[in-house]
């Protein structure tokens, strides 16, 4: 997503980014990310449950589409930072549209139900082509 910041600027979509880490362990993770994107940090999981998001099963961790999720996002170098996380906890991808309604949702399943930054973009409205890089 941090690759296509722009695309989601030129289509007036705000991305915020939820952790449910410390305000100094995020703050740390957001530099060594380079993320553009406003952080918020919700320690008590509050945002997580309100929008059912889950914590995974030790087989789910272990699970062949997760490894290879791990795998392809270590190959673009991201690697698991370590900073207190719990690994086990679930994600999720939401879209408010400008009325506040939800136009996407998506609590992560595992680690590698995620929609591409095009899915997110496209039901925030941003036209299908044209100004949105592929």
């Amino acid at each position: 997503m941090r690759q296509r910041a722009a695309d989601f600027e030129a289509a007036g979509v705000e991305v915020l980014v939820i952790t449910f880490e410390a305000t100094a362990v995020a703050r740390r993770l957001r530099e060594r990310l380079g993320s553009p994107f406003r952080w918020l940090t919700d320690p008590q999981r509050e945002a997580y449950r309100a929008y059912g998001m889950a914590q995974s099963s030790l087989w789910s961790s272990l699970a062949p589409a997760t490894m290879a999720a791990y795998l392809r996002a270590m190959l673009h170098g991201h690697l698991p930072h370590g900073m207190g996380s719990d690994l086990k906890q679930l994600g999720g991808d939401f879209v408010a549209d400008a009325e506040g309604r939800l136009a996407l949702v998506n609590p992560q399943r595992d680690v590698a139900d995620r929609p591409s930054a095009a899915a997110l973009l496209a039901a925030a409205g941003a036209p299908a082509s044209g100004k949105v890089n592929p």
